[in-house]
């Protein structure tokens, strides 16, 4: 387990009580993929977090563990209280836009904030088709020119 740290952010933290801290724990592959969003968003709210990489050996023995068998999952406990365990990468990244105060000051802003964050996500599925498997790089020419 690699921690990586943060500064102290002044607001709230989700689940934050007065003056227990909130513990964050992203468990993702060890590579950038799904979960590199999450940690770019965790560091840009200036969050303290423990980054678990799970090596793809050891995936078949953590994935029942995974809620709906999958990674990343973001797990967000503070003292007493039963953690939030939060599965999907989209879903992580809204719940901290929204408990960072930082996914819109109004139903419009967070509207455009979703079909940004779609549209990205889109392209990212497009970009991966065309650029294959390690090994295989931009190696299907029909894929690089549909995207």
């Amino acid at each position: 387990m690699a921690a990586s740290s943060a500064a102290s952010h002044a607001p709230a933290k989700l689940g934050a009580t007065a003056g227990k801290p909130t513990h964050f724990e992203l468990k993702y592959f060890n590579l950038r993929g799904r979960g590199e969003q999450v940690r770019l968003l965790l560091h840009y709210l200036k969050i303290d977090f423990v980054d678990t990489g799970i090596e793809m050996k050891d995936w078949g023995t953590v994935k029942p563990n995974m809620p709906l068998g999958q990674m990343p999952v973001l797990t967000v406990a503070t003292g007493s209280v039963a953690p939030t365990v939060i599965p999907q990468s989209q879903a992580i990244l809204r719940h901290l836009a929204r408990a960072h105060n930082c996914y819109g000051a109004n139903e419009q802003e967070m509207t455009t904030a979703d079909i940004v964050a779609d549209t990205i996500l889109d392209w990212k599925t497009a970009f991966a088709k065309a650029g294959g498997s390690p090994g295989n790089w931009l190696s299907d020419q029909k894929a690089i020119d549909d995207f």
